[in-house]
């Protein structure tokens, strides 16, 4: 990949025509969205005169049966939307595979429990649940927490078996001096023996010399504005802060409190001193086949605070990825 420098003239340019060129799609969005019953009429009423010239019609009747079907897709949509909260309830039982699944020398031995998470593990890594015939309910509140808290130990524990996860890297990720190593590519020399996929990874991990550091800002706007269009109804705050509080304080003429709010965040960030309720993460589980929830298709979602999600879409998911294609710094692979 052929590299170019990019001065900051030029970054702070192409930043600047960026913002420029979204608030103009906004604005365009905006006014759409402000005149989309006066547009949908106006297709529909061209579509109602072409009709009319197909099958030789009225076009008047050819309008009113077009707005009839328009009523009844709406009333369609409405029901969907009421009904739509109601898929992804609490898990109160989980499917495992049952007894009769397993061989006669598997269930000889005497330690054998269709209901240890090993077992059902070894059972169902290999097809992903394609050769198991029949499957048992488990409905019984403190086997199915147990259940799901072991497999879960066991899914997020996959990393371990990779090299960057042995005890070794642990304690020298630690250090501040290994991982500016990292960071100038001093200890791919050292690490030359490792798998090949280590030595390439290490080898990505260079920064360029070139390339300036990203500065973290966020503003006070940027908060309001991912309050502002953050869903109400999203699942936010492991601490029990709801998106609703914070729409609340968005809307009243005091804005002290969400200020307070911000600069608790902001300072947090530029010094480093990370708040306690920051480090919490809430997990749900979401059965991935309606009515059918099978203890291996079950989707992880994690729930973090709701300040904590603001900063991870504004600066790693754009500002980050915005500075690093401006400064060729993603990897072909």
């Amino acid at each position: 990949m052929k590299e170019t420098n990019v001065s900051e003239e030029e970054y702070v340019e192409k930043v600047r025509m960026a913002y420029e060129g979204r608030r103009k799609w906004r604005k365009a969005c905006r006014e759409a969205k402000e005149n989309s019953k006066e547009l949908r009429e106006s297709f529909l009423e061209e579509l109602a005169q072409h009709q009319a010239l197909l099958n030789n019609t009225i076009a008047l009747n050819e309008i009113k049966q077009l707005k009839r079907y328009e009523e009844q897709r709406k009333d369609a949509r409405r029901i969907r939307s009421v009904l739509k909260g109601r898929n992804h309830r609490l898990l109160t039982s989980i499917e495992i595979p049952d007894v009769s699944n397993y061989t006669g020398q598997e269930s000889e031995n005497d330690k054998f429990s269709h209901y240890d998470v090993d077992v059902i593990w070894n059972k169902l890594l290999k097809y992903n649940g394609a050769d198991v015939k029949s499957w048992e309910r488990v409905d019984d509140r403190k086997l199915v927490e147990e259940l799901i808290v072991k497999w879960q130990q066991l899914y997020f524990g996959q990393s371990k078996n990779t090299p960057l996860a042995a005890k070794e890297w642990e304690e020298r990720f630690k250090e501040d001096e290994f991982r500016n190593q990292i960071l100038d590519g001093e200890i791919i020399e050292e690490y030359k023996n490792q798998q090949i996929e280590t030595v390439e990874f290490l080898r990505a991990m260079k920064r360029k010399v070139e390339v300036k550091k990203i500065p973290f800002i966020y503003t006070y706007y940027q908060f309001k504005n991912m309050i502002r269009k953050t869903k109400e109804k999203k699942i936010a705050s492991p601490s029990g802060r709801h998106w609703g509080h914070y729409k609340a304080l968005l809307g009243m003429e005091d804005d002290s409190m969400l200020k307070t709010i911000y600069k608790i965040m902001n300072m947090s960030m530029q010094t480093g001193i990370i708040l306690e309720r920051y480090t919490k993460v809430a997990i749900t589980l979401l059965e991935k086949d309606l009515g059918r929830p099978r203890i291996h298709r079950l989707r992880p979602i994690c729930i973090v605070e709701a300040e904590l999600n603001c900063l991870a879409k504004q600066h790693w998911s754009r500002d980050l990825m915005r500075h690093v294609e401006l400064n060729k710094s993603i990897t072909n692979d």
